[in-house]
């Protein structure tokens, strides 16, 4: 009956090896029991003592497990384990702590790692009065003991937390604890100048190097004085020959301590123009400015930025518009005042007689879309400005039109007298 069954079985196998699923045995066989789990029914319990850690990672933590024997601990899952279940110097942070026990059976636990109090530095300080090195800076320190104290990066370490003897400035102050921990903190020591210097000019008169300086400072002894940075110290306190500007008043005292303000010194130009002009004519450049200047001597005047100063004051043949006319005295001062020329609108009445006689005897000269020689007599400029061609045409030759009839000497008349008049708009 064995035999008859195992061969059942090989069959089966060979069919459906490849599911790899079939399980034979023989009839009534019961396998074999799983080997006993050593960590069922145990209840390992993980806890930790610790001490917070400063800045140079102080930190400790002493493990304690119970629920089983022979245990071993480490911090990490990376870490390897020890009989030991204390840790020293460790910084500040949240850890993985691990215990295993004789049986393989472990345990994890998060604890963290305090960081201790940090150490706040601040620092009052006291003013260098009037340049001297009599600044102090009190330094404190709280969030640990046995604080020593030092000024600047490159000092030396100290008991006692006050600096004297100090110049005006920014200082950086620093604290250590007993552990080694430091912290810093900025802090200024100011500079109380009590002196105090004011200054009075006086004005230049036409641009003349002339103006005056005074200078007067109090709040400590021994002054000397005087001007812009690149000046030398004087005695006096009184600067003279002055060209109008700004300038900075120095004083400084017996000690060398120095303070200073500014000044200007304004320019008193009395230099006053009167411009009288002359109106232009229509169709004319024949306008005229004259300048008059008061308030100093030996002037020279011009016209325009551009223009060159001249020893007359007349600036003639001059179109409508505004300008701006300038006079300078003897001694380079300058001044400017606007002008305008007008026009002069108002026609002459030897204009007028010219331009009625053009209209009535030479009506084909401007007829047509196109006057004949380029000109339109009906306009007033193109009259004036073509004055030799009319004359040239109605006195000379004696037509208008061109092969019209003559003028008589009444109307040739009227255009002489125009003529000998300048020809112009206003006459």
């Amino acid at each position: 009956m064995s035999k008859k069954i195992s061969l059942i079985c090989f069959a089966i196998i060979i069919v459906l090896a490849s599911a790899n699923f079939v399980s034979c045995s023989k009839s009534g066989t019961t396998p074999p029991p799983p080997p006993p789990d050593p960590c069922a029914g145990k209840t390992i319990t993980v806890t930790a003592a610790t001490t917070a850690a400063n800045c140079t990672n102080n930190g400790t933590m002493t493990i304690t497990a119970s629920g089983s024997t022979g245990f071993t601990y480490k911090l990490s899952a990376t870490g390897t384990y020890q009989a030991s279940n204390v840790f020293n110097n460790l910084p500040a942070g949240v850890y993985t702590i691990f215990v295993k026990d004789a049986a393989g059976c472990e345990k994890s636990a998060s604890v963290t790692i305090a960081s201790t109090t940090p150490i706040t530095v601040t620092a009052s300080s006291t003013p260098a009065v009037n340049c001297t090195n009599n600044g102090t800076i009190t330094v404190t320190a709280t969030g640990g003991t046995g604080f020593t104290y030092k000024l600047g990066a490159a000092g030396t370490y100290q008991p006692s937390n006050v600096f004297n003897n100090l110049a005006a400035g920014s200082y950086v102050v620093f604290a250590k604890e007993a552990g080694g921990c430091e912290a810093s903190a900025n802090v200024n020591v100011a500079a109380n100048n009590s002196i105090v210097v004011s200054a009075t000019p006086t004005s230049t008169t036409n641009c003349q190097a002339n103006g005056t300086i005074t200078v007067n400072a109090t709040g400590s002894t021994g002054f000397t004085y005087k001007l812009n940075a690149a000046g030398t110290y004087q005695v006096s306190n009184v600067f003279n020959n002055l060209v109008a500007g700004a300038y900075t008043a120095f004083a400084k005292d017996a000690s060398g301590c120095e303070n200073s303000v500014a000044v200007t010194v304004t320019a008193n130009n009395t230099i006053a123009i009167n411009n009288i002009t002359v109106p232009a004519s229509k169709c004319s450049n024949n306008g005229t400015i004259t300048v008059n200047a008061t308030g100093s001597t030996g002037f020279t005047y011009k016209l325009g930025t551009g223009g060159t100063y001249q020893a007359s004051n007349i600036f003639t043949a001059l179109a409508s518009g505004s300008y701006t006319m300038f006079v300078k005295d003897a001694f380079g001062c300058e001044s400017s005042a606007a002008a305008n020329v007008a026009v002069n609108n108002t026609a002459g009445p030897l204009f007028t007689n010219v331009k009625n006689l053009l209209a009535a005897r030479c009506v084909s000269c401007h007829s047509g879309p196109s006057p004949a020689g380029g000109h339109n007599w009906t306009v007033d400029c193109e009259i004036v400005n073509f004055s030799d061609r009319i004359n040239q045409r109605a006195v000379v030759i004696g037509d208008m039109p061109q092969g019209g009839p003559p003028l008589t000497a009444t109307e040739k008349a009227i255009i002489t007298n125009w003529i000998n008049a300048g020809a112009k708009f206003t006459d």
